[in-house]
C-alpha cells in the first residue's frame, strides 16, 4: 500500500510551515510514524509500546514543495505497486523490512503515532 503525507498548516499552531521548515535542521530532523495493532479502543501509552512497523522521513522532503513524500509499504511484488514510490520504507521493530509472519506484506494497525525526531542522522 502507498501513503503520501507532507507538512501542512494546521489551525491553532503558533509556527508556520515556513518559519518551522526554516529554523529546523532537515537534514537531521525526521517525522517519525509508528504504527501499533493494540485492538479495538485500546491506545498505545507511549512511543515506546510495542509496535507493528515504522518508518522515518527526513524534513528535508517534507518541507519541499516540489517534492511529494510518497512510500511503499513493501516491495510491490504483491500489488504491482513496485517502484512507484520509495519501496520496503516500512520496518519491523528490529529494523527488517515490514512483512508478516506468514510473509505476506497486508499490513493491519489500530492505531498510530507520530512524532518529531531530532538527530535522525541515522536513517
Amino acid at each position: 500500500g502507498l501513503y503520501d503525507g507532507g507538512v501542512a498548516p494546521r489551525d491553532g499552531c503558533d509556527t508556520s510551515r515556513s518559519d518551522y521548515c526554516g529554523s529546523v535542521d532537515q537534514d537531521n530532523t525526521c517525522l517519525g510514524v509508528r504504527l501499533y495493532q493494540n485492538g479495538d479502543n485500546v491506545f498505545p501509552s507511549s512511543w515506546d509500546d510495542d509496535f507493528v512497523a515504522e518508518t522515518y522521513i527526513k524534513m528535508r522532503y517534507l518541507c519541499d514543495d516540489s517534492y511529494t513524500n510518497c512510500i511503499n509499504t513493501t516491495d510491490g511484488s504483491e500489488d504491482d505497486e513496485a517502484g512507484i514510490c520509495t519501496d520496503n520504507q516500512f520496518t519491523k521493530p528490529d529494523g527488517t523490512p515490514f512483512y508478516n509472519d506468514d510473509g505476506s506484506a497486508q499490513l493491519w494497525f489500530t492505531n498510530y503515532m507520530v512524532q518529531v525526531v531530532p538527530n535522525c542522522n541515522w536513517f
